[in-house]
């Protein structure tokens, strides 16, 4: 009779390695498309309830034109009307040009994605989208045409890919908000005033075999690094750029022409990528005074901007952005070696305590939020829920401290509770607030009769066991730790193994009965183990072997003096 509990045991083992899945979450609304129609030929546009504007199929899209409304340009393509409700450009494989003025005025825009398919972007096409902050060009792009990308004032940063080979005139002009851009090898002609009114712009990366004037005089640049792919710099390149102070040229650099670096009074710093004698071998040509008067440093890496936390010269950590330290901010950083608390834009490193960071309550070791570290504390004379570093006053569930696991309501640790709580990993006995895991054995809460394994419900226990809850002889069934009054079936306590009849034994049943372990002789409500022979039972024979039918068995069986024919444990004769 033990064999089926020792593989109740086994079927525990195993479920306690699986959780259980959460609740599912509320259904998304369902995308629903509010607008489309043709675009070019073979391409067609849609755009959703979420304002993500695709555009799919096989060619070139339309020329369209911009028209003025209320103190703006906007496009007069059929969306023009909907140019409020775009939030996400999605212009798919298989479209080969974005067409003049497509995008023109759709301010709505906060991210472009442009396939690999696309080669040219028309004049104007997103001219005045002020909204974009995410630009993504395709590979295949080779042409940015007039005006392209005039008036992104929200555009932050900007890679051009290795096949563009011309930048038109004014194609980023007046993209204020952009800090750095990174330009392709491909890069052979930039009209003029491309990125002229760029006033926020501080870093530029440069890859073209010959470097020549991409940016224009007057520009804002601070930092510029020459890729490896860099073998000259043509005359005027760097003409004019009075800002900038840091320049990378790589030991792949053999002539810089005449004028490349007049005008630079800025410059301070030259780091090169190679040894001093490779400087020394470097053909500078005449009108070059501030780069050659400037420090040289030989044998650099490629110059980086600071973006997140690092150390300025003095060691010191700050937060930067594109090079610019933001001494105006205060709360937390995260990069890849944890979440940081940034006071006025320095490192907080010697802070250690609780401190309220935009509104949330942290716990901060030595300028770190202590992401590590969820469990309850004692904070302003009580125990409250800390999860991962902030007070989560929202929490209601188990939590532990020093002296073992509470129950929490609402981020409280909560005394008043004494029941059932349940979680991803079981339900357990709470007594005032703790959980009782001293507790084993059998307990009325609330009203309910259960049974504790360490303060958790036996619920994996899904054989019957039979108890007497109140001591008056009523044997009832236990399953899944909770008094089953619905149990039919063969239990097991210390006395025996018995039969139930809706949760109760029941004393006046004789007969067989069958269960997942086998079939059973029950006499007057109990499962006779002991019992070993032929028996006669509801007017038939059969053979039983320590209470069970021997279903296993056909032959003959002898006994007092009688041998009984026997087919899967039925008596069929005797002689």
């Amino acid at each position: 009779m033990k064999k089926w509990m020792l593989l109740c045991l086994a079927a525990l083992l195993a479920a306690l390695l699986v959780l259980p899945a959460g609740a599912a979450g509320e259904a998304a609304a369902p995308r629903e498309i509010i607008g489309s129609g043709p675009c070019g030929d073979g391409l067609t546009w849609t755009l959703d309830n979420e304002g993500t504007f695709t555009v799919s199929g096989s060619g070139e899209m339309r020329v369209y034109s911009e028209r003025w409304v209320t103190k703006s340009y906007v496009t007069n393509a059929p969306w023009g009307a909907l140019a409020d409700s775009l939030k996400t450009l999605v212009i798919e494989p298989g479209v080969t040009f974005v067409g003049e003025y497509a995008f023109s005025g759709c301010t709505g825009l906060t991210s472009v994605t442009i396939a690999d398919s696309v080669s040219g972007i028309g004049w104007g096409a997103f001219h005045g989208c002020t909204g974009i902050k995410s630009l993504t060009l395709g590979s295949g792009v080779t042409r940015i045409e007039y005006d392209a990308f005039s008036g992104c004032t929200g555009l932050e940063s900007l890679t051009i890919p290795d096949n563009v080979t011309y930048i038109g005139e004014r194609a980023f002009y007046g993209c204020t908000g952009l800090n750095n851009v990174a330009v392709g090898a491909g890069l052979a002609e930039v009209g003029p005033e491309a990125f002229s009114g760029c006033t926020g712009l501080t870093f530029a990366a440069l890859d073209m075999p010959l470097v020549t004037d991409v940016f224009g005089e007057k520009n804002t640049l601070q930092t510029i690094t020459l890729g490896s792919g860099v073998t000259s710099i043509d005359r005027g390149a760097f003409s004019g750029y009075s800002a900038m102070t840091k320049v990378f040229i790589p030991g792949s650099v053999a002539s810089i022409a005449a004028g490349a670096f007049s005008g630079c009074s800025g410059l301070t710093d030259v780091y090169f990528g190679g040894t001093a004698a490779r400087w020394e071998s470097i053909s500078i040509g005449s009108q070059n005074s501030d780069l050659t008067t400037a420090r040289v440093y030989c044998d650099s890496a490629p110059l980086a901007q600071k973006n997140g936390l690092a150390q300025d010269e003095d060691g010191i950590w700050r937060l930067y952005k594109y090079d610019v330290p933001q001494t105006g901010f205060t709360g937390l950083v995260t990069n890849e070696n944890g979440t940081f608390y940034v006071r006025e834009g320095v490192l907080a490193g010697g802070f250690s305590g609780m401190e309220t960071i935009d509104g949330e309550i942290c716990e901060i070791v030595n300028g770190q939020l202590a992401t590590w570290h969820s469990e309850l504390i004692w904070y302003n004379g009580e125990w409250l829920y800390l999860d991962r570093g902030k007070l989560d006053l929202k929490y209601t569930g188990l939590a532990k401290n020093e002296n073992g696991w509470w129950y929490v309501a609402d981020g409280h640790m909560n005394f008043d509770l004494t029941g059932l709580v349940t979680n991803d990993y079981g339900t357990w006995y709470i007594y005032k607030g703790q959980l009782a895991d001293w507790r084993t054995g059998c307990e009325w809460v609330n009203g309910e009769f259960c049974e504790f394994y360490k303060g958790q419900l036996t619920e994996w226990k899904t054989d019957a066991w039979v108890v007497d809850p109140n001591g008056t002889g009523n044997w009832t069934a236990m399953r899944c730790g909770r008094v089953d009054p619905t149990y039919t079936g063969i239990g097991e306590n210390e006395y025996g193994v018995w039969y139930l009849t809706s949760g109760a034994v029941d004393f006046t049943y004789t007969g067989l009965q069958t269960n997942p372990y086998g079939t059973w002789y029950v006499y007057k409500g109990q499962l006779e183990t002991w019992h070993d022979g032929i028996e006669e039972i509801g007017g038939n024979w059969y053979y039983i072997y320590k209470g069970q039918l021997t279903e296993w068995f056909t032959g003959d069986f002898a006994e007092g003096g009688v041998t009984y024919h026997v087919e899967s444990g039925v008596v069929t004769g005797w002689n």
